[in-house]
């Protein structure tokens, strides 16, 4: 079962360039919404949990990718309106 915590340890794998969902996440948390961090988070476990993804499966295909950084953009600039559009698939 995945959780923050592998959100978080996505950010130290050689792959990950600061793109994607990870990189919007990041600037979030840096600035100090770790509320509205919590919120997304928690929209995207349920969604690759309930699809069974691994951590490298949500990396690799979606929390590294352009439509993670459209989640991202969808939360943080716009409250999370339209961000179910750009949920992990599987």
């Amino acid at each position: 079962m995945l959780t923050t915590a592998d959100l978080d340890q996505m950010t130290t794998r050689d792959e990950w360039m600061g793109f994607g969902y990870l990189g919007g996440r990041q600037i979030e948390i840096e600035a100090g919404r770790t509320d509205l961090v919590a919120k997304a988070d928690a929209m995207i476990l349920e969604v690759a949990n309930n699809a069974g993804l691994t951590a490298d499966q949500l990396f690799n295909r979606w929390a590294n990718q352009k439509v993670g950084r459209w989640y991202a953009d969808s939360w943080f600039g716009c409250n999370g309106k339209h961000a179910e559009k750009y949920l992990p698939y599987v």
